[in-house]
């Protein structure tokens, strides 16, 4: 037993530990710097004895008490929650594994997203960070234009290539973008194909947020013919962050439930 009295793996104990049930998020600052939303088939699995009060316990020993509320959104951390990203100085774009141990006690770890592992002790608490978020879709912008006529979403166009390559995590699909005078023109669309494969058809119906480093855009997407593109917030974040032709994007799929890009550029 760990000073924070929950089991840790060590001799015969460590295959059933590796066996409890477990999950991951990546955390988003704009989104989760007060409240964080457990997956649905985690919840759907293993979240018939989750108590209303449950614990946090870091490596380090650290323990946070954090209220569980079952919203119409879903299972959420909430109350308690704010103090926890506090308190173990969580950064925007880190991941944090999640392992249910028993009663309400979860182990959890952080790993920085740049690195793949866990952040030095010398990282230093941003929360002011997290307002550095665009959470309006600029819907005066008129980008809400139709992908262009002679488009496609076959995975063999020269603008639109969706393979399975991540930097940190291979089970985290992305697709690229090559951008061309039409895609900046008019807006982005997502590779049909792409989007099948990784995401429920509904969900294009939410809004859905592109991240860059440590600052957040929200955009609004829209299905004409079968093609999904984007109708607000393109213009904004294009403008944002200077893209030009030839620039290629890619656009990491870190979150399905409330489905977040993490998008980074090749110029």
């Amino acid at each position: 037993m760990s000073a924070a009295g929950s089991p840790v793996p060590n001799g015969a104990n460590e295959i059933d530990y590796v066996r409890k049930p477990s999950f991951v998020k990546f955390f988003s600052g704009p989104r989760n710097a007060e409240r964080l939303r457990l997956p649905r088939e985690w919840i759907h699995r293993h979240g018939d004895d989750l108590p209303h009060f449950c614990k946090l316990v870091m490596p380090t020993g650290g323990e946070w008490r954090v209220r569980l509320l079952n919203l119409a959104s879903g299972c959420h951390f909430c109350d308690g929650w704010s103090d926890f990203v506090r308190g173990n100085r969580i950064r925007h774009s880190d991941f944090i594994t999640f392992t249910y141990v028993r009663g309400g006690v979860f182990n959890v770890k952080r790993y920085d997203f740049g690195s793949g592992c866990p952040p030095r002790d010398e990282y230093e608490p941003d929360v002011g960070e997290y307002s550095d978020v665009v959470l309006s879709p600029d819907i005066d912008s008129e980008d809400d234009c139709p992908p262009s006529e002679n488009g496609s979403d076959e995975d063999s166009s020269e603008d639109y290539i969706a393979y399975r390559s991540v930097p940190i995590a291979d089970e985290y699909p992305s697709f690229n973008v090559v951008l061309n005078k039409s895609i900046l023109e008019r807006t982005l669309e997502i590779p049909l194909s792409f989007w099948r494969a990784h995401l429920r058809m509904s969900a294009w119906e939410d809004y859905v947020y592109f991240m860059v480093e440590e600052k957040t855009w929200l955009v609004e997407l829209q299905c004409v013919n079968e093609r999904i593109c984007v109708k607000h917030g393109w213009r904004r974040f294009k403008d944002d962050n200077a893209l030009v032709e030839g620039v290629r994007c890619n656009f990491l799929l870190v979150n399905l439930d409330e489905v977040q890009f993490y998008v980074t550029f090749s110029r």
